[in-house]
């Protein structure tokens, strides 16, 4: 019998997981960045930051590493 429930949970935690990879994204921004001041554009693949009139664009391992972001 526990062993069934223990199937069972298992089956229903990697359907939510399957789920959300496969949909969660359009619900979610794909990054932090939309509450970021020097957020000027997300796009799929990465962002671009504007500090002042200087522009750049970060890709997702550097977004990781960002020590830029400061609350809207």
């Amino acid at each position: 019998m526990i062993v069934k429930l223990l199937v069972v949970a298992a089956v229903i935690a990697v359907a939510v997981w399957l789920w959300r990879e496969l949909f969660g994204s359009i619900r979610e921004a794909p990054f932090p960045c939309r509450t970021c001041r020097h957020c000027r554009k997300l796009f799929d693949d990465g962002v671009r930051c504007g500090f002042g009139s200087k522009e750049t664009f970060k890709n997702p391992a550097q977004i990781g590493m960002c020590h830029d972001y400061e609350r809207r």
